[in-house]
Order: C-alpha cells, then structure tokens, then sequence
C-alpha cells in the first residue's frame, strides 16, 4: 500500500479557515462596510488557500478550483468568456457561519448574469475570512446556474401531457437523448420537458424505476427520503418511509414519471 501513487488528492487544501467569529458576529455590518468588486477581482483580495466550487454557471460543469492564482486566473478568463455582468451583493443577508470554535466565516449571498449564449441568471456566495491585518480576504466563492433567460423557468412544470411527443422510430430526430431513467435521467427529462426541448428518454429496463427492483429484496437507501426527490413537486411524501427500500423508489418514480408525461422508450 505505501508504494500506490498518492495523485493530487493529498496535496489539495482541506483546512477551514480559523477566524475568532460567533454565530452573533454582526455579518450584515461587516458586509455593508466592505466592496467587493465581483466584475474586478485582484489576486491580493484571495487568500493563498482559496477555493472557488462552480456549479455550471461560468464553467459550463462541476468544477471546484483551488489556490488563490488559480481561482484568480479561472475567475478572470470565465467571466469574461460567459460576458458575466450585474454583480450584485446582498449584505442584508450576509451571515456568520462557525461549525466549531474558532473556526468561521462570514457569508455574504450575490446575484450576477451572463450575456453569452446561452445568456443566464445565476446566483453565489463569497466566504470572507480576516486576515492579521484586521482586512477581509475571500476564502471561497460559490457560483450557481439557476436559469435560462427568455426561456421557460427549469422549476416549473404543469402535471399532463408534454407539448409534443416524439416516440421512437427509425429516422426519429431528437435535441437531446437522455440514457437512464433514474434519479437524475427523470430530472434532466423533467427540466428539458420545462424548457420546452425535444428530448427522449432510453433505458434497457421495461418500466420506470425497474432497475430499483432488480436490487436485493432488503435494500434500503442510507440517505433521508428527501435525497430522492424529483423537481416540481414533492415525489416522496410523509406517506413514504424515511428511509425508503427498492419497492417505494419504483413506485415513486413511476408515478412521477405518468404524471409529467415523460417521453420515455423502454427497451
């Protein structure tokens, strides 16, 4: 075992930050008395050991960046390729977060969009931590996709039949084709369907959520019910146990699944 290749993961930075803060601190304060220009960041406002975790808004994926040269360079070049624009900093919301003494931050929420194709509304967070100088570095930024301008809202779906159905056929012509109708096959469906797209889904099961009943009689997820849920709606109500078995998936995402209409081909 000594001798395995140890890779990159020992060397990425695992620390939080150490910072004598309270859940009582007065962020909003310290929020409201700080500029923090998003659009213009400069390497001098990142501590060594920063972090920036991008969830498709200027990446285009999930990416997590580390170190105060990276994050600075990768921010500046995705900024200006996705034409982000209208940084806007909410201190009203800003809050201290300490999971431990001695151990904090302040948090501080921010909206922005992008004007390249497709142009989007996106939202974040800036982790702020002192330094010995009594100035406040960002520790960690957050970014998130959360829609499409002039496109219908991804998080709304009316119950019933899509707009158009494409079944499959030979010479059927598609936006997108969608492998698996599990969890997240059904939400990418489910958020396509929103959004107005031609898309299809494939699975080699003969119904939905059959994969789920093809696991041992016994199995049960080790996760909350709430971690199975599919977007528009509450799939899992209190009427599911907490912690769900193979039989209550299956009939969860069956019905999601007839209640959205989603286009499905079931080999």
């Amino acid at each position: 075992m000594a001798n395995l290749p140890q890779g990159i993961l020992p060397t990425l930075p695992c620390a939080l930050p150490k910072a004598d803060l309270t859940s009582d601190s007065d962020a909003v304060g310290i929020a409201k008395g700080l500029s923090i220009p998003l659009s213009s960041l400069s390497l001098e406002q990142f501590t060594p050991d920063a972090l920036w975790r991008d969830t498709f808004a200027l990446t285009g994926t999930l990416r997590t960046l580390y170190s105060a040269v990276t994050v600075f360079k990768a921010w500046d070049q995705r900024c200006l390729a996705r034409q982000a624009k209208g940084f806007r900093l909410n201190p009203d919301a800003a809050r201290a977060v300490c999971p431990a003494p001695g151990i904090g931050w302040i948090e501080v929420p921010f909206t922005f969009e992008t004007a390249a194709i497709p142009a989007t509304t996106c939202s974040g967070f800036v982790s702020l931590v002192p330094n010995e100088n009594g100035s406040w570095k960002i520790w960690l930024l957050r970014t998130i996709l959360d829609q499409f301008q002039n496109l219908p809202n991804v998080d709304e779906l009316k119950p019933g039949p899509a707009p158009t159905r494409h079944p499959l056929h030979e010479g059927a012509a598609y936006e997108c084709v969608v492998i698996g109708c599990g969890q997240s096959g059904l939400s990418v469906a489910g958020r396509l369907q929103a959004l107005g797209a031609s898309y299809l889904v494939v699975d080699k099961a003969p119904r939905v959520g059959d994969s789920w009943l093809q696991r041992y009689e016994s199995m049960k997820l080790h996760s909350v019910r709430d971690a199975a849920q599919l977007p528009f709606d509450r799939t899992f109500t209190e009427d599911y146990p907490e912690f769900m078995g193979r039989e209550d998936l299956a009939r969860g995402y069956q019905a999601w699944a007839e209640k959205y209409c989603i286009v499905c081909s079931l080999i």
